[in-house]
Parts: C-alpha cells; structure tokens; sequence
C-alpha cells in the first residue's frame, strides 16, 4: 500500500470518527432540550399550585393557576414529541450511513 494510500485510508477513518461524534453532539442537545422543556413544565406547574394555596380565595388567580397548570402539561407533551421525532430522526440518518471497520 502506498503512502497515499494510507493516507487517504487515515482521512476516511477520522471522516467516521467526525461525524460519529456528530451524532453524539446531536443526541445530547436533543436530551438537554428535553430537559429544558421539563424545568419550563414543572415551573409552571409550581407556579400553579403556588397561585392556589396563597389565593384560595381569589377566582381570578384560581383561573391563572389553573391555566398555569394545562399549560405546563402541553409544554411538556410538546417537549416529548419533539425529542421523539428528533431521536427517531437520528437513528434513521445514523443508520443510513455506511460504517467503516476499523
């Protein structure tokens, strides 16, 4: 084998070895999205119940409270989804991608 050939043999490999770590970044940004939308969601949830016990007896903070908590439950079903959908998306372009043995 030539020393081109061996270097165009190393470049290949380390082409994988970039976009594996690729792949890697964008699973781990996909998790910490997760999350984000996780604190936003319990936030809101606190944030709800928090309007309940201090104003029990006022109906128009029982209203936010309660607005305050749906909403919570739709930003984190929204979060799921999307982490769903992009976790998917991920596996099917890993996936697609010829691998080099090493």
């Amino acid at each position: 084998m030539s020393r081109l050939d061996e270097l165009a043999v190393e470049r290949n490999r380390l082409a994988v070895e970039r976009n594996e770590l690729a792949v890697e970044r964008n699973e781990l940004a996909n998790e910490r999205t997760l999350l984000a939308y996780a604190r936003t969601s319990i936030m809101g949830f606190i944030t709800g119940i928090t309007m309940f016990k201090l104003y029990p007896e006022n109906s128009a903070v029982q209203v936010l409270g309660w607005i305050s908590v749906g909403v919570s439950a739709v930003i984190i079903l929204i979060g799921v989804v999307k982490f769903v959908r992009r976790y998917h998306a991920l596996l099917k372009t890993h996936k697609s991608r010829p691998r080099n043995s090493r």
